[in-house]
């Protein structure tokens, strides 16, 4: 049986660190927020892997991550099981989103059984995803599946 809410044992939140549509960092989600500012917009087709369709016979919006491999260091994760740059670009989001929240917490020394991640992934395709299910449907060999799943991932690398 779960424990009831007045049970629970208390949480305290050290760090942040965020990978956004147009925030790499709380600073500029707060700033996103305050000013109220949109972050989505419409894709191409051809971004999509859709170059026969016509730009004009349907309109595909969305938030994009955009201008990360300007922050992105893959030597900083020092992963032992698999190398930063065969990951899918949304765990690196999130590995580096736990990074910045570890420095902003000034890493501090705590016994690893006391130290807990959120991770909020919506898990929508991915390129990643895409190159994984073209190359199955072509009779290619897909990359391993842990570097292209990304929900479980990210918070696995993390601990």
């Amino acid at each position: 049986m779960g424990r009831s809410m007045s049970h629970l044992e208390p949480v305290a939140i050290i760090g942040q660190g965020c990978v956004l549509p147009g925030a790499h960092s709380p600073d500029e989600l707060s700033k996103i927020v305050m000013e109220r500012n949109v972050v989505y917009g419409p894709v191409p087709p051809a971004e999509l892997g859709l170059s026969g369709i016509p730009t004009n016979s349907r309109s595909f919006v969305s938030g994009r991550v955009k201008g990360f491999e300007r922050i992105y260091d893959p030597d900083r994760f020092r992963l032992k099981s698999v190398r930063a740059e065969e990951l899918d670009p949304v765990c690196s989001w999130s590995l580096n989103a736990a990074l910045d929240a570890w420095k902003d917490a000034s890493s501090p020394k705590v016994k690893r059984s006391a130290i807990g991640v959120f991770v909020a992934n919506l898990s929508y395709p991915s390129a990643g995803h895409v190159e994984f299910a073209t190359k199955i449907w072509r009779g290619e060999k897909p990359p391993p599946a842990h570097l292209v799943f990304n929900s479980a991932l990210p918070s696995r690398l993390i601990a």
